[in-house]
C-alpha cells in the first residue's frame, strides 16, 4: 500500500508533463499559422542555357546525317533544364513541395516519356514530351523540298538561258533564288549544287552541312562560277568534262543519297559533243527507275521546265508520276 502511495505523485507528475507539452505544441502551431509568411526570397543558383550559335556549331561538326546533330542539341538543353529543375527542388522553406512539383514537371517535359526527347526547338529541331517545334520546309521557286539532304541541278545550256530570259526569269534571277534557298536551310540540312550541260560540275564532292561557312562558300561559288551565258564558265574547280551528259551527273547525285532533288532544264538533255545528241526520254525514264530501285527510300524528284516542248513536258510528268516519289513538274514562271 505504501508503494502505491509513493507511485501516485510520479504518475501525476508525468501526466502534468504530457499535458504541458501538448499545450506548448498547440501554442506553437497557432503562432505559426497566424504569423505572416517569410518575405525572404530564396536564392536559386544560376543555370547557363547553351547559346543557339554554340549548338549550331556543335551540330555542324557532327557525323553524317541529322540524328547526331539533333541529339547534341537535345542533350545540351535537356541537361540545362534538369540543372534548373534540381536547383528549384533544393530551395528550402514552406513552398518546398510546390518547388519539387515544378522541378518534376520541368524534368518530365525535357526528357519526355522515353527519357531522350525534349520539348524545346532550336532552329526547327525539337520533339518529345513537351511538344514539337515546327520545321520549316525549304522552298525553291514555289517548290517545297522536304528532307534534310537536298540537291539542286541546273541545266545552264544556251537553250535554257534563252528560254529563261523569254519567260522573264533570267539565269541571274534563278541564281538569286538559289541563294535564298541556301539561306533558309536549317542547321541539320545538307545540300549540294550541280551545273550541267554536256559537262557537269558539283559545288562539293559530298553533301555540305548548311553551316554559315558553307553557305558563304556556296554564295561565292554562285557569284564566280554560275553559268549565266549558256555554258559552264571556264576555270571551275572539279569540272567533269569529256561530255558525259545529264544522266552521268544524275547518277553521281544519287550516290549522295539525297532526300530531294530539284532539276531545272528545258527537258532537252544532251549527250556527247556531236549535234543532235539528245538523250531519249525513254532512256531517262529507265535510268531514273534503276537509280530509285537501288534505294531503301526513293528520292523525291522535282522538275522545273524552262521553255520545255510539250512532248518533253509530258514525258517528264509521266516519269515523275512513276518514279518521282511525290515530286512534281512545274513550268518556270516569273
Amino acid at each position: 500500500m505504501s508503494s502505491r502511495r509513493r507511485l501516485a505523485p510520479l504518475l501525476l507528475l508525468s501526466l502534468a508533463a504530457h499535458v504541458a507539452a501538448g499545450l506548448i505544441a498547440g501554442v506553437v502551431i497557432v503562432v505559426r499559422r497566424l504569423s505572416p509568411p517569410s518575405t525572404t526570397v530564396p536564392i536559386v543558383k544560376s543555370v547557363s542555357i547553351p547559346k543557339t550559335e554554340d549548338l549550331n556549331e556543335a551540330a555542324s561538326q557532327g557525323t553524317e546525317g541529322s540524328s547526331a546533330s539533333a541529339t547534341i542539341q537535345r542533350e545540351a538543353i535537356s541537361m540545362a533544364i534538369q540543372d534548373l529543375a534540381f536547383s528549384i527542388a533544393s530551395v528550402p522553406g514552406p513552398q518546398t513541395e510546390r518547388h519539387r512539383s515544378m522541378s518534376e514537371n520541368l524534368v518530365q517535359s525535357s526528357l519526355g516519356p522515353s527519357g531522350v526527347g525534349i520539348g524545346l526547338g532550336v532552329n526547327g529541331v525539337g520533339d518529345g514530351g513537351g511538344g514539337k517545334a515546327e520545321k520549316s520546309v525549304p522552298s525553291f521557286m514555289g517548290i517545297k523540298a522536304p528532307g534534310e539532304r537536298i540537291v539542286l541541278m541546273f541545266d545552264i545550256s544556251k537553250t535554257v538561258s534563252t528560254a529563261a530570259a523569254k519567260a522573264g526569269m533570267s539565269m541571274e534571277r534563278i541564281r538569286d533564288e538559289t541563294r535564298k534557298l541556301i539561306d533558309s536551310l536549317g542547321v541539320n540540312t545538307r545540300f549540294n549544287l550541280v551545273q550541267f550541260a554536256r559537262n557537269y560540275v558539283f559545288f562539293r564532292a559530298k553533301l555540305a552541312p548548311a553551316s554559315r561557312s558553307n553557305r558563304d562558300a556556296a554564295h561565292l561559288w554562285l557569284t564566280r562560277f554560275f553559268g549565266t551565258q549558256g555554258t559552264l564558265p571556264s576555270g571551275i574547280p572539279s569540272t567533269v568534262s569529256r561530255s558525259p551528259g545529264f544522266l552521268v551527273a544524275l547518277s553521281e547525285v544519287f550516290k549522295l543519297e539525297p532526300d530531294s532533288i530539284i532539276i531545272i532544264s528545258d527537258g532537252d538533255m544532251q549527250r556527247g559533243t556531236t549535234a543532235n545528241a539528245t538523250i531519249p526520254m525513254k532512256e531517262i525514264e529507265n535510268t531514273i527507275a534503276q537509280l530509285q530501285s537501288g534505294r531503301a527510300t526513293g528520292a523525291r524528284i522535282h522538275f522545273i521546265g524552262v521553255g520545255a516542248k510539250k512532248a518533253a513536258a509530258d514525258g517528264l510528268k509521266q516519269i515523275l508520276a512513276r518514279y518521282g516519289f511525290g515530286g512534281v513538274y512545274t513550268e518556270l514562271k516569273n
